[in-house]
């Protein structure tokens, strides 16, 4: 946290003469002086641990943990990095809910959500020394795991979920040598094992910041210094191999980025003209256009679902909606617990953000058993969805499904779904104690499920029934009367 803010104020540049080498593909190999930080675990043993990056499709999706609740879909959660607190946000009614604070974490600055469902963040000063680690956070109870606190860490502070459960951090001081920054890097952590792999450094990267992918699964890297005022450089998840894809005056420390459906990224200027702005950026082209510029220093930005932005203003202590089209902006949320002091007693607020992932359009009907005296309950729930146009994708036949109604969750097992033919997916057996039978069928770019529970308990349900389906990473939720 101090070194970014330090960097606003002066940036001394280490060049391409660090120690660090480069294997020829765009990606490094460890530093080769002793006061470098190294990588705990080179790319060939985080393989024999974890599934290689090359192995998406045949490896599956990682499971999510059932002992570790999960966020409503369309949640904001937000990084304050001087409670230090990470916050959920209702993205409707801008009520605030501390889900972790204190605890291990000094300076929280970036939060994900992986292909398990669960809430990861990342801290640069939390880690043994003062360098950074990742962290698991249970959003029901605060619990917070280390998963990751490799010493090639030095400073990291963004972080994106990949679609094969692993996590991709930037660390804009990674091979540096305090008080000198950059040139920084991406790593690539697998959350189960705490392995790290450099996936890219040096080269264009000079403080690389935020994290995005783009459609086509490359990484975009919002970079703080390229060029001097900073841009965005597109990196081979693969190789490393690095590309500019924008940079001039209309970027002042750009330390966020998002992509957008379109494949479009908006990226957030921390520094403009001494306030911030969000600019829009064609990653073919590289033109560069200015979205919406009334901030304090925006830092964190996110797509929600709808397509509207979402940013978390630091220094305006809110967390800001901006219309794709017309770039009006709405405060979704201000003030405590995400706003506190700093250690020169200014307001800060939120730095990372991000949101649950969410389908576009989710409808759910329900209807409930009344049982007999001593008898189980049973329920049935069905409805309709659509993937947002950012959606990753769903793979009921390879990802976790779980269906919840009030308090009571039914969740199918990765790989139990059968696929049949025309897009259906079904499953039915024994399941918790009770039996389930559950169908998801897809019809052109809207999808229908049903799931039937009996012998399930579903306690005191609330009036109206809040009912949420998750498939991997992503669900709906809608309150209704059963």
């Amino acid at each position: 946290m101090k070194r970014w803010l330090q960097a606003l104020i002066v940036i001394v540049l280490t060049g391409c003469g660090s120690g660090v080498t480069l294997n020829g593909t765009g990606a490094s190999t460890s530093p080769a002086t002793a006061s470098s930080p190294t990588v705990e675990t080179t790319a060939a043993a985080a393989s024999k641990t974890a599934p290689s990056p090359t192995d998406k499709e045949t490896a599956g999706r990682r499971r999510p943990d059932p002992s570790i609740a999960r966020l409503d879909p369309g949640t904001l959660v937000v990084c304050s990095p001087w409670a230090p607190s990470v916050v959920a946000v209702d993205p409707g009614t801008g009520v605030q809910r501390v889900l972790s604070t204190g605890g291990v974490m000094v300076h929280p600055e970036g939060a994900a959500i992986g292909m398990d469902g669960a809430l990861y963040v990342v801290d640069p000063d939390a880690g043994s020394g003062g360098r950074g680690l990742v962290l698991r956070i249970d959003p029901s109870s605060g619990a917070q795991t280390v998963v990751c606190a490799s010493t090639a860490f030095l400073d990291p502070n963004g972080i994106v979920a990949d679609t094969d459960g692993t996590l991709l951090v930037a660390d804009p001081d990674a091979f540096s040598t305090p008080p000198q920054a950059g040139p920084g890097a991406v790593f690539r952590v697998w959350p189960d094992t705490g392995a790290v792999q450099v996936v890219s450094s040096l080269g264009l990267l000079v403080y690389p910041f935020g994290l995005t992918f783009d459609p086509q699964r490359r990484i975009m890297v919002a970079d703080g210094h390229l060029d001097g005022s900073g841009g965005v450089v597109k990196v081979d998840p693969l190789t490393g191999a690095q590309q500019r894809v924008a940079s001039g005056p209309l970027f002042d420390f750009p330390v966020g980025v998002a992509t957008e459906a379109a494949g479009t990224l908006v990226v957030s200027n921390f520094a403009a003209a001494a306030h911030g702005d969000l600019v829009r950026v064609n990653p073919t082209t590289g033109v560069v256009t200015v979205l919406a510029s009334d901030f304090h220093n925006p830092a964190g930005v996110a797509v929600e679902a709808s397509g509207s932005i979402v940013t978390s203003d630091y220094r305006g202590g809110t967390v800001v909606r901006v219309d794709p089209a017309s770039g009006a902006e709405t405060t979704v949320a201000s003030g405590p617990p995400m706003v506190v002091p700093d250690s020169g007693g200014q307001p800060s607020g939120p730095f990372g953000i991000c949101a649950v992932p969410a389908f576009a359009d989710f409808s759910a009907h329900l209807s409930i058993r009344v049982p007999q005296q001593h008898a189980p309950d049973a329920f049935e729930v069905n409805g309709t969805f659509a993937l947002a146009a950012t959606s990753n994708g769903i793979s009921p036949t390879r990802e976790v499904v779980t269906a919840r109604v009030g308090e009571c969750s039914v969740t199918v097992p990765a790989g139990a779904f059968r696929a049949l033919p025309h897009d259906r997916y079904q499953f039915s057996g024994p399941l918790g104690g009770g039996t389930v039978v559950a169908t998801i069928e897809r019809s052109g770019t809207s999808w229908s499920y049903r799931f039937t529970a009996n012998g399930v308990d579903l306690g005191v349900l609330p009036d109206p029934v809040p009912v949420t389906l998750f498939i991997g990473d992503e669900g709906g939720r809608s309150e209704v009367e059963p």
